[in-house]
């Protein structure tokens, strides 16, 4: 693991502290290299997650503490991450950060593959359901 000093938040950007992080195939696939065509290695895996906006910028403020799915591309796994405001989704108090870190990927695939009529499509449901772990990379939290 590499411990390093965060950059300067991009205008216009979320700064998310990462609570919890799925495992996706998709989040593995590339660690082998299989998506070299589009990733570069070394690069920090993940593509969904939930945390708490930690800084916002200038009439944003009001979201600072706010649970948040940062929608930004690959880079989740780790234990901040920045996107751009309009890409972070705010998650409802009802939802809990199991459920929240994994909104994003698996519902979408999940609702093709049944919609497919695929008889697999609900073996494969069941088994990623609860594929969320804790971000334990914090010590400090």
């Amino acid at each position: 693991m590499l411990n390093r000093e965060l950059p300067p938040r991009a205008p216009g950007s979320f700064r998310v502290a990462v609570s919890y992080v799925p495992v996706n195939p998709s989040d593995l696939i590339p660690i082998t290299g299989a998506y070299a065509h589009r990733i570069s290695l070394p690069a920090v895996a993940g593509y969904e997650g939930v945390g708490r906006v930690v800084e916002a910028p200038d009439g944003l403020s009001h979201m600072v503490g706010r649970r948040v799915l940062p929608l930004r591309g690959e880079g989740t796994w780790q234990t901040h991450v920045d996107c751009p405001a309009h890409h972070a989704v705010e998650v409802p108090d009802a939802v809990p950060d199991l459920v929240a870190a994994r909104a994003y990927i698996n519902p979408m695939a999940a609702a093709t593959m049944l919609g497919s009529g695929l008889s697999v499509a609900r073996w494969c449901s069941s088994v990623a359901r609860d594929r969320a772990v804790p971000n334990t990379w914090d010590a400090g939290r």
